[in-house]
C-alpha cells in the first residue's frame, strides 16, 4: 500500500477523488513527475493540492497551516525544486534551505528530497546539518560540494554561518522553508532563527528576492517576529485545518493512576502495559516517556527482558552509531508489528502520534506518580 503522508494512502486519495499529479504536466518538470510516479504518489493530499494549485506562482511566498503527516514535505519541496530547475545558482551555492526543529525530521525531509530529484538528469546534492554529528566532517563536505538543497536545524546552521566562507554559499539562495515552525519556537529556537536570518541574504537583495515558505500547525503570536523577515506582505495564506474538528487530545482516552510509592513505579507501569496489550488483543504500539536518559536506558533493558514486545529507546546519551540507527526505526514505525518505545526526547516522536495506540507517561518522584 503506497503512502503519500501518514494520514493518507493512494487508495484513500483515489476514493476521495483527489487531484492527480498528472494534472501538473506543464507546470512541474517531467522528471519530477516521473519520480512521483515511481514513488507511487499518484494523487495529491489536500495540502499538496492547495499549495500547487492555489499559489499564483510556484515562486510565491506562502504561510501554510497543516498537521504533521499530511504530506506537507512534498508540498514545499516540489515548488522549491521546480524553481531551482528554472534558474539554478552557480556551483557551490545553496538554492533551497529548509529549517527543521529536529535531526530526525531533517533526515526525513532530506530523504524525501533525494527521492524527488532522483530522476533529474543532473540530480542536486542534498546536504544536512544538525547536532550530534562530527561538525568538521559535514562542514568540509558542504564547503567543497555543490549543496543545492540543505536541510538544517537552526542551532547547527548558525554554527556554519559563523564562517564567512559558508555565508558566501547562500548568496544565491532561492527558497527558504520553515517546516514545523511552531515546534521550532516551542523548542526555544526563536533567537537562533532570528540570528541566522540576519546572516542570510536579505529578503530583497541585489540577487533578487528569495521565496519564503512557512509550514506550521499553529500560528502563535511570537511567530510574527519571524514571518516579517521570511514572507512578503502579499504572501498567500493556506489552511487545511478543519476549524470544527476537535483537537487530537480530545479523541484520546485518558486516565491516571496514583502510585503509592516510587518503588511501585515499575510494577505499576508493567501491569498497565500488560493490561493494554490484553485489551487490544492485536497490534499494540506503546510510547512511554521518562524524565531522564538514564532512566529510559534502564527501563528499556528491563522491558526488553520482561515482555514479548520489541523495545526501542530514544534518549540523548545514546552513542552516535546507536543514534543513527534511530531514523530507520522511526520511519518504519507505521508498519511495525507490536512494539514499545521508551523515550526522554519529546520532539522526536511527535510525527508518530497518528499511529499511536496507547500512551503511558510516567515520572518517578518521591511524591505520587501520575501515569496518563
Amino acid at each position: 500500500m503506497s503512502t503519500t503522508g501518514a494520514m493518507y494512502t493512494s487508495e484513500s486519495l483515489k476514493a476521495a477523488n483527489a487531484q492527480p499529479y498528472s494534472s501538473m504536466e506543464g507546470k512541474l518538470d517531467p522528471m519530477l513527475l516521473q519520480a512521483l510516479k515511481d514513488m507511487n504518489f499518484d494523487f495529491m493530499t489536500p495540502v499538496q493540492s492547495k499549495v500547487l494549485s492555489e499559489l499564483p506562482s510556484l515562486k510565491s511566498d506562502c504561510l501554510v497551516q497543516a498537521k504533521t503527516g499530511t504530506g506537507k514535505t512534498t508540498a514545499f519541496l516540489l515548488p522549491a525544486i521546480q524553481n531551482a530547475l528554472t534558474r539554478s545558482p552557480p556551483k557551490g551555492q545553496v538554492a533551497i534551505l529548509v529549517l527543521s526543529p529536529t535531526r530526525e525530521l531533517a533526515l526525513q525531509i532530506a530523504a524525501e528530497a533525494s527521492r524527488l530529484i532522483s530522476k533529474l538528469k543532473r540530480p542536486f546534492e542534498v546536504h544536512t546539518a544538525f547536532g550530534g554529528t562530527a561538525k568538521a566532517t559535514y562542514l568540509n563536505t558542504f564547503t567543497h560540494g555543490d549543496p543545492k538543497i540543505l536541510v538544517a536545524t537552526p542551532g547547527r546552521l548558525n554554527d556554519y554561518l559563523s564562517e564567512e566562507e559558508v555565508r558566501a554559499q547562500f548568496r544565491g539562495m532561492m527558497t527558504l522553508v520553515l517546516d514545523e515552525a511552531d515546534r521550532m519556537l516551542d523548542a526555544g529556537f526563536l533567537p537562533d532563527i532570528l540570528k541566522l536570518l540576519r546572516a542570510l541574504p536579505p529578503k530583497s537583495g541585489r540577487n533578487g528576492q528569495w521565496q519564503g515558505m512557512c509550514f506550521s500547525a499553529t500560528i502563535p503570536p511570537k511567530m510574527q517576529q519571524v514571518l516579517s523577515h521570511v514572507l512578503s506582505q502579499d504572501h498567500v495564506s493556506i489552511s487545511t485545518l478543519d476549524a470544527s474538528e476537535p483537537p487530537t487530545l480530545a479523541k484520546v482516552p485518558q486516565y491516571s493512576v496514583v502510585i503509592p510509592s516510587i518503588v511501585d513505579t515499575f510494577t505499576a507501569l508493567y501491569s498497565l502495559i500488560n493490561e493494554e496489550i490484553q485489551a487490544i488483543k492485536g497490534e499494540s504500539k506503546i510510547i512511554v516517556f521518562g524524565t531522564t536518559a538514564n532512566l529510559v536506558a534502564l527501563y528499556a533493558q528491563v522491558f526488553e527482558r520482561q515482555t514479548n514486545l520489541k523495545v526501542y529507546e530514544l534518549q540523548s546519551r545514546m552513542s552516535q552509531p546507536a543514534g543513527e540507527r534511530k531514523q530507520p526505526m522511526l520511519s518504519e514505525w507505521p508498519t511495525m508489528e507490536s512494539c514499545s518505545l521508551l523515550t526522554s526526547l519529546v520532539e522526536e516522536w511527535i510525527f508518530l502520534m497518528s499511529h499511536l495506540y496507547c500512551r503511558s507517561d510516567f515520572q518517578p518522584t518521591r511524591t505520587p506518580t501520575l501515569i496518563e
